[in-house]
């Protein structure tokens, strides 16, 4: 007889056969404790693990556990144990749009047109195309996992296309000009952890909300403060960039007030339980809005007219995000070269940096792009635009048609 691998499961315990995993655990029938195996119909252990768990907790019974995992159930199993940063944002819209639709759904009976249903569904809804495509994306990484697992064929997913029907919104988000961002850093009405946050995404690098609460000192360069590290938690990567000399002297003032630390969160939770521990996702586009009309800086009577307040039929009110658009499209309106602009924003598609490019009013181009002409050149092309200008084509074409006729 062929051992059996063993596997602990929270107050269960795994056993392998050959041909999947069977699930072992004691519970109380008819007032006595008895053990229990049952055969859990799968041969991945992470799902195994998950049926068991429902057995031992009595969410399930014998003949349900042995059958393929739900939509809902894998999709929970999967957010839980992935590690995945936005687990709580996706899990909300998958309760909210997918659940519904298909979480009853045995995960081998999902097809491509109940993904398209669901995608369909949302953009009758009035859903941009954002909003679809972040709800295929929260579909994909489950059925993706679950591909891996070989627990499905295939990710059904990837053959379905966001409709075309989904609505795009076109209208630009409103940033601050110069002399408003002026204002606002000068403003007493503002917090100071307001003001530090935004200085350091309008000049260091763009930097996102997410990249704000990932940044630590131990990244920063505390002794001669000449570089730091951006962390950039999006697209997994790390850059290195020159400490601009504007931020410097409110970065060592803040440095200080913080009690000179070594590491931790350049911008920790100021209160509460977690006071002083790394902040999770926020959003503070209510909060900067708040800011800006009590620091008198409006573009309205009042907030309902206030283009940075409201959003209006052609653009999109100011949110924190709007200091990073700021920082991309002052790179491009400088005429900072395109790799060295998305290195210093942390882009690494370049269409999404181009996106920038032609928000920019007027671009220059450098001067080491230009010929260089002498002044010989230059005075007979200045000559032959003092010279009389030729005549219309439709003048032209006229004297044409009396030339003909006289002959």
């Amino acid at each position: 007889m062929k051992a059996r691998k063993r596997a602990k499961a929270g107050s269960g315990q795994l056993l392998w056969s050959g041909k999947g995993w069977s699930g072992r655990w004691w519970t109380v029938v008819d007032g006595e404790r008895i053990r229990r195996c049952v055969a859990l119909g799968t041969s991945n252990r992470a799902v195994a693990a998950a049926k068991l768990a429902r057995l031992v907790e009595g969410g399930a019974d014998a003949a349900t556990a042995a059958a393929p995992e739900t939509f809902e159930q894998a999709a929970r199993r999967i957010l839980a144990t992935q590690g995945i940063k936005t687990a709580g944002e996706r899990m909300s819209r998958l309760e909210r749009i997918v659940f519904p639709a298909i979480g009853h759904m045995a995960v081998t009976e999902i097809r491509p047109a109940h993904v398209r249903a669901v995608l369909d569904a949302a953009a009758a809804e009035g859903k941009s195309r954002v909003s679809v495509n972040h709800i295929k994306v929260d579909i994909s990484t489950v059925l993706t996992e679950l591909w891996r697992d070989e627990v499905v064929s295939e990710n059904v997913a990837l053959r379905v296309l966001v409709p075309k029907r989904a609505a795009v919104d076109e209208r630009q988000r409103v940033v601050l000009t110069d002399e408003e961002f002026e204002r606002f850093m000068a403003s007493p009405e503002v917090s100071q952890e307001l003001h530090m946050m935004a200085l350091t995404s309008r000049c260091f690098g763009g930097m996102r909300t997410s990249d704000l609460h990932a940044w630590d000192w131990s990244h920063v360069d505390t002794v001669n403060w000449l570089d730091a590290y951006v962390s950039r938690p999006k697209t997994k990567s790390r850059d290195r960039l020159a400490l601009p000399e504007l931020l410097v002297p409110p970065l060592q003032a803040w440095w200080g007030a913080a009690g000179r630390p070594a590491s931790g969160p350049v911008f920790p939770e100021r209160h509460g339980k977690r006071a002083g521990q790394r902040r999770t996702r926020r959003s503070y586009a209510r909060r900067l809005r708040k800011a800006l009309w009590v620091a008198g800086i409006r573009r309205g009577e009042t907030p309902e007219a206030c283009e940075l307040q409201t959003d209006t039929a052609e653009t999109r009110c100011c949110d924190f995000h709007s200091f990073r658009r700021q920082f991309n499209t002052s790179l491009a309106s400088a005429g900072v070269n395109v790799q060295v602009a998305m290195r210093l924003a942390g882009h690494r598609n370049t269409s999404t940096h181009m996106r920038y490019v032609l928000l920019a009013e007027r671009l220059e181009v450098p001067r080491a792009a230009l010929p260089k002409l002498s002044g010989k050149s230059l005075a007979y092309a200045s000559a032959i635009a003092q010279t009389k200008r030729p005549q219309s084509h439709t003048n032209r074409s006229r004297e044409c048609r009396i030339d003909i006729s006289t002959s």
